[in-house]
């Protein structure tokens, strides 16, 4: 069953110096119980989606300029912001990159979990704080009752993402908008979180969109990948799938900056360059400067996505047997480290 349809979506920033394309033509599915992960470089537009998703960009100056995103059957950018305010937090829930942004400095964090419970599933106080408890030994915080009274200063980083987790889980939602929940905890918090995440969606059923820079994690927890550029989505595959042939000079360079046990001893190719200013696009495909695979052409045609393989679209003019080629080629010179 689909859960969340986003069809076209585009918006951007409009700003003294110009608008600000964040979103350019957006379009996915979500499936209950699913997990997506959405990669690229930082400034590729991928928190900009997850803010999209649940409308809280400040407009201005952001606007929505096309398309929807249909969530259990409505499309919540028709929405007024009294039905989203029940959305958000509820069956829709994020979980933030920094939980010292997101949760409130001067609450303890049983009463931030309470709150959003009884504003949600409207029960009494002293069943929302036995709701909060529970959340929080649910996230696998040790002494739920005594930490439940804690600030989130007094928590460590990991036990505050666990708490921004327990907070967003709290009400069940059906969709859990994830934004880089493990980049700023050590190795083991990570590990830790990643199989928190997987057990708790195993057993509520949630369906996750997972943003990371983190393609080792990627591996671990998502089954479907889509890889962002410049507003756009340039690649989307299964997880498997797009690791062994990535069909997308980007999504390719990505994989091959990252240190591999099959290319032992070599050189990483590193990406050149910068992403692209958004206000001074340039022309054709936007990764046209920085490909090693680039052609006169790619800086005249705009390529869409389209369906390459079963389950596979790529958003490249080279077709792949020649991109395969011209990667092939790349990788055998390049020289061991000395």
């Amino acid at each position: 069953m689909t859960t969340l349809v986003v069809d076209d979506l585009s918006g951007g920033f409009h700003l003294p110096a110009g608008t600000v394309p964040a979103l350019d033509g957006v379009s996915f599915t979500l499936d209950e119980g699913e997990t997506i992960a959405l990669v690229g470089e930082s400034g590729s537009g991928k928190t900009a989606l997850i803010l999209a998703l649940m409308r809280l960009h400040p407009m201005p100056p952001f606007a929505y300029s096309g398309g929807k995103v249909l969530f259990e059957g409505r499309d919540l950018l028709g929405l007024p912001e009294r039905a989203m305010r029940q959305i958000r937090g509820g069956s829709l829930a994020t979980v933030f990159q920094d939980p010292m942004t997101s949760l409130n400095p001067v609450m303890t964090v049983g009463a931030q979990i309470a709150e959003a419970v009884r504003i949600h599933q409207r029960v009494s106080r002293s069943e929302s704080r036995r709701a909060a408890v529970s959340a929080l030994g649910e996230v696998g915080i040790a002494g739920p009752e005594a930490r439940a009274r804690a600030y989130p200063h007094q928590l460590s980083g990991g036990m505050r993402q666990r708490v921004a987790i327990a907070m967003a889980l709290a009400c069940r939602p059906a969709v859990l908008l994830a934004d880089e929940p493990t980049t700023a905890l050590d190795v083991t918090s990570q590990a830790q979180i990643v199989e928190l995440l997987k057990l708790l969606q195993h057993r509520h059923g949630t369906a996750v969109v997972l943003v990371t820079h983190d393609l080792g994690l990627v591996a671990q927890i998502a089954g479907r990948v889509l890889v962002m550029y410049a507003g756009r989505l340039v690649e989307t595959a299964g997880v498997d799938d797009l690791f062994a042939h990535p069909l997308m000079p980007y999504t390719w360079s990505l994989l091959q900056s990252l240190p591999s046990r099959a290319r032992r001893g070599a050189d990483l190719i590193a990406i050149p360059g910068q992403p692209p200013n958004l206000l001074q696009l340039p022309a054709g495909c936007s990764f046209s400067p920085r490909c090693p695979f680039a052609t006169a052409s790619c800086s005249e045609t705009v390529p869409l996505l389209t369906e390459r393989s079963p389950g596979h679209s790529a958003a490249c003019i080279l077709e792949p047997a020649e991109l395969g080629d011209r990667q092939h080629k790349l990788e055998t010179e390049v020289s061991p480290l000395p």
